[in-house]
């Protein structure tokens, strides 16, 4: 069975981002999925906060691969369409977008 990667983008929320991560790990198939992690470039303010959430990204583990991209400038739709054109589809989560309770994970699944 061919899995569609995992593409997370995330940029000063290091909570949102943990939580994402913890979930993402529970799924019976993170052992066998690969897993691409859009890090945002920071904007004038937010380096500090931005190299903390970069700090979490080295220490991820529980996925088949891991692939962490720091971004020197940020173009989300860039993101989507990287991993799009080299597998064809992918389940795409921004971490900026606010969870809900519980932490309803939205996945935007990208078929194009």
């Amino acid at each position: 069975m061919s899995l569609a990667p995992i593409s997370i983008s995330t940029y000063s929320r290091l909570e949102h981002l943990t939580k994402t991560i913890e979930s993402l790990q529970k799924n019976t198939l993170a052992k066998e999925s690969v897993l691409y992690i859009f890090s945002d470039a920071p904007k004038n303010g937010d380096e500090e906060v931005v190299k903390k959430v970069r700090d979490y990204l080295y220490t991820i583990s529980g996925f088949k691969e891991i692939h962490i991209i720091e971004q020197k400038t940020n173009n989300i739709k860039k993101n989507i369409n990287n991993i799009h054109t080299k597998k064809g589809n992918q389940i795409f989560q921004d971490t900026e977008v606010k969870l809900f309770q519980l932490l309803r994970v939205f996945v935007f699944i990208t078929q194009f």
